[in-house]
């Protein structure tokens, strides 16, 4: 792989955007030089890429490993790992989405659930709407409801993702 101005460019904005995320921009940036690469590509090859310490990219790479977005690949001569990037993305982002997004949603509804469960006297006392309660409560219920849907697709390659994506997004109405 080349060290193209607009391959790093593009691997700059998904790492911002996968910060924005929670996660550490340098594992977009990986991510990105690994998913397009043609071939497995080596630690060695994204730090020369990145422009970047060894540790840096050695941490982050094991972490996107870990995550399941990377694989080890073969080993070079001398002993350097390459990488291939999964291609059953769909899988991990659905993991994701469960485990954090999810997780958030349900913690967030059990503290809403846990003050509906206040007399009227408490939360007047309190200074706190029942009614806001109520539609919060409503608000999370219904994100959860749509994250599940979301999560219990089958979709596993970016196509089957973006197919499904463009499909809902034709239930949206037009502002």
């Amino acid at each position: 792989m080349q060290k193209l101005k607009q391959t790093l460019e593009l691997a700059d904005s998904i790492g911002r955007f996968i910060e924005y995320w929670g996660f550490k921009r340098i594992q977009g940036r990986l991510w990105t030089l690994v998913y397009l690469s043609a071939k497995p590509i080596s630690t060695s090859q994204l730090v020369d890429l990145l422009g970047v310490s060894k540790g840096l990219v050695s941490v982050a790479i094991n972490e996107l490993v870990d995550i399941g977005l990377v694989a080890r690949a073969d080993k070079v001569p001398g002993g350097g790992q390459t990488y291939v990037a999964q291609q059953d993305m769909g899988a991990v982002i659905r993991r994701i989405l469960r485990d954090r997004e999810l997780a958030l949603l349900n913690n967030t509804h059990s503290c809403i659930d846990s003050m509906l469960a206040f007399s009227q006297n408490e939360l007047d006392e309190a200074g706190l709407s029942k009614e806001r309660l109520e539609q919060l409560c409503n608000l999370t219920l219904a994100h959860k409801s749509f994250l599940g849907g979301l999560i219990s697709q089958s979709y596993s390659s970016i196509a089957e993702w973006v197919s499904f994506v463009r499909s809902a997004s034709k239930l949206i109405p037009k502002s």
